[in-house]
């Protein structure tokens, strides 16, 4: 029986946020890593923030959902969603 299981490896690394995100903590890599978001859905969470949410709710015909929630929450909470990149 192998020892290799996906869901305990990160979809990114430290390094994949920061290069993302600028100005984040500790505390904030280790919750974008438990989401087990993708580097594509962590720019889709950045898209929906710094845009119009309705604009784009209407243009893709969907809310964030999901991990992209997830992180939507995530960044929302943290002075990050405060900020514009």
């Amino acid at each position: 029986m192998s020892n290799d299981n996906p869901q305990i490896q990160p979809q990114m690394t430290r390094q994949d946020i920061l290069d993302i995100v600028d100005n984040v903590d500790d505390d904030l890599v280790i919750q974008i890593i438990d989401t087990g978001a993708t580097k594509q859905e962590l720019l889709e969470a950045i898209t929906w923030l710094s845009g119009d949410e309705e604009v784009l709710a209407t243009a893709l015909d969907r809310e964030p959902s999901g991990r992209v929630a997830q992180l939507c929450d995530i960044l929302s909470t943290s002075a990050l969603g405060e900020e514009e990149r």
